[in-house]
């Protein structure tokens, strides 16, 4: 079966014309500087991987020692950690209440006075609490907006994008004669939906991926609603106290009786997401009844117009899961129950699930409404794993099935991943040698003396390991059509082999040419772009892709007590038109331009003992993943 998960571009980040810039997505800190300083003594310095191609023409003669957070052992215990769970089963009636809040997170790395750590979350935490539910269920939702005032101003009406303008013309100059001509508005007070970043404390509600009703349901409560718009009670006292400002010149229209357009609600809004009637018109027609909502992976996450980036950036944004008659014939087949705790091994094969939420978050999207020019002016982009800086450790016997289901909740132009399993603890190492800088992916080669060598790139596809993918963007595969038509499991392993990557050819020359030379070739034909995008063993993930997938725990090496694997989001070149231009940039120089980060998403340890204090526990019987 052939699968097709090309990525459409990431949507553009626009720039204010008032206040500053957003900063470019290429310039952000890795994890492992974040975790050595404190986020606001980071400066924007892009920093990044080197390529595997590079690394492939010069590695080092012998290991070198690096920092690493993890020391894995065969007695490492599980660190794995996921949001909380809410059933709308469990609580009938009941509304899960969302209060989108500003915080300082991720807390472990703020000082002090530290003003470049404010975030937009949901009650404080990143990711939000997943949601798991039927697809004949309703969920409820109370949203609160407690994110205060906003202080920026908006240019409304025509406008140009302040990067096409001319050389001779300033943003600047554009926002004064939109200033005398009445067409400048407070954030607070606009009154209308305009192009470009403005109103950052203006929220809603958006279920990623579900089929369910847009805008308003039938009797009136609020469904998939995108255009409404959420505003805090600071708002509104605003409005009231400035009714008579230019700033906010559709107040004093005659016919406007109250302080809030048609589309805007105050303080709280409620939300009824009904499931369980898709296709309703054909089922209708067909005299069927009401069809269930399929299973699969989803997400939810604001989609405010002119503040879904810079929210969704702060790690506003959570797991929503539909349950179904694919997840009770998984279950049965490996646990024995239909309804098994996801989040606890059960069975045979120690099946359970894990959901992992892979996000480049902004330790401050630039937020022109935030009162102190300190809190404008934005903050470095850091990866997080279900919230966490650190890679976090999952315990496996070998033999042992999970599944896991990925989401890349990045929403800025380097967020583009190839996500994988390596045998080997990676990690990724930063220098700096007269002032170029450079990050390496490197290999353990001595896991007590946390000796590292760098990868080349035919390491690392010798490392990969077989995954098995269920689903991709919360829609489970299917092979043949009509009544032939069945759900089906793919082994990556088999996904276009024997093939190699047009990015990974060897650099010769100059390197940022060969590098640009290496990404044309990467779209000469149609079998290019496939060997790009649809490697062994990897899933391509665009901002917003989810994808399914199976992993079983090899068994452990002859002798060994314990092997270790790194679950890795690689870094992808190819869509990263900031990535482009630096190469064009410094197209004669000679060190080749950092790429994206990878990420480390986690490590999983395998062991007999994982999991267990009986080292004589019954071993976990073989199974093919692909007889499921």
């Amino acid at each position: 079966m052939s699968q097709s998960n090309v990525p459409t571009n990431a949507p553009s980040t626009p720039a204010r014309d008032d206040d500053a810039a957003l900063p470019s997505p290429s310039k952000f800190v890795s994890r492992r500087t974040l975790l050595k300083t404190a986020a606001g003594a980071v400066g924007l310095n892009l920093v990044a991987d080197t390529s595997i191609a590079e690394a492939r023409q010069t590695p080092a003669a012998s290991p070198v020692p690096i920092e690493t957070p993890i020391s894995l052992s065969a007695t490492s215990v599980e660190t794995w950690g996921e949001p909380w769970i809410w059933r709308p089963s469990d609580w009938p009636g009941q509304a899960l209440e969302l209060n989108v809040v500003e915080n300082e997170n991720p807390g472990a790395i703020v000082g002090y006075g530290n003003p470049s750590a404010i975030l937009f979350s949901y009650g404080g935490m990143t990711p939000g609490p997943t949601i798991r539910m039927r697809g004949d269920e309703t969920l409820f939702v109370r949203l609160r907006n407690l994110l205060g005032q906003n202080y920026g101003t908006t240019t409304v009406g025509p406008y140009p994008d302040p990067k096409a303008l001319p050389s001779w013309m300033k943003p600047s100059q554009v926002t004064e004669r939109a200033r005398e001509v009445g067409l400048i508005r407070s954030d607070f007070c606009i009154g209308e939906h305009v192009n470009g970043v403005h109103s950052l404390r203006v929220t809603n509600l958006h279920t990623h991926g579900l089929h369910v009703r847009p805008g308003k349901n039938s009797d009136g409560t609020h469904s998939d609603n995108i255009i409404l718009r959420l505003i805090d009670e600071a708002d509104l006292e605003e409005r009231e106290a400035n009714r008579d400002s230019p700033y906010c010149a559709w107040l004093q229209d005659p016919n406007q009786t109250t302080y809030l357009q048609e589309d805007e609600v105050t303080g709280f809004a409620d939300y009824e997401f009904r499931l369980g009637n898709v296709q309703s018109k054909l089922t209708e027609r067909l005299g069927l009844p009401p069809q269930a909502h399929p299973p699969g992976t989803h997400w939810y996450h604001p989609h405010c117009h002119g503040a879904t980036h810079n929210q969704v950036a702060s790690g506003m944004a959570g797991f929503l899961i539909i349950e179904g008659d694919v997840d009770e014939a998984i279950n049965l087949a490996l646990t024995g129950e239909r309804f098994p705790d996801p989040q606890l091994r059960a069975g045979a094969y120690d099946y359970m699930e894990r959901v992992m939420f892979i996000q480049r978050v902004f330790n401050l999207s630039v937020d022109p409404d935030a009162p102190t020019q300190e809190l404008k002016q934005g903050g470095n982009a850091v990866p997080l794993v279900n919230g966490d800086q650190r890679p976090d450790t999952i315990t496996m016997r070998p033999g042992a099935i999970e599944r896991w289901r990925v989401l890349n909740g990045s929403v800025d132009g380097q967020g583009y991943m190839r996500f994988m399993v390596v045998k080997g603890q990676y990690a990724v190492d930063e220098s700096s040698q007269a002032g170029n800088e450079s990050i390496q992916l490197m290999k353990s080669t001595d896991p007590v003396n946390q000796a590292f060598a760098p990868v080349t790139s035919d390491e690392l596809e010798a490392d990969k390991q077989t995954l098995y993918q269920l689903a991709f963007d919360g829609v489970t595969l299917v092979a043949g059509e009509g009544e032939n038509a069945r759900y089906t499991i793919k082994d990556l392993s088999q996904q276009n082999p024997g093939t190699e990557n047009p990015i990974d050819q060897p650099l010769s020359g100059k390197p940022n040419q060969a590098m640009l030379a290496n990404i044309q070739a990467a779209y000469a034909d149609a079998s290019s772009i496939t060997n790009t995008y649809v490697r062994p063993n990897e899933v391509y993930l665009a901002p917003a892709n989810r994808t399914d997938l199976f992993f079983q725990a090899p068994a452990l090496s002859p002798g060994s007590e314990a092997d270790y694997y790194t679950i890795l989001g690689r870094a992808s070149v190819v869509q990263s038109d900031n990535y482009q231009s630096a190469l064009q940039s410094n197209y004669n120089k000679p060190n080749l331009v950092p790429q994206p980060e990878d990420v480390v998403v986690g490590y999983v340890v395998v062991s007999n003992g994982a999991n267990t204090e009986d080292q004589s526990a019954t071993p976990i019987p073989a199974f093919d993943v692909m007889s499921l």
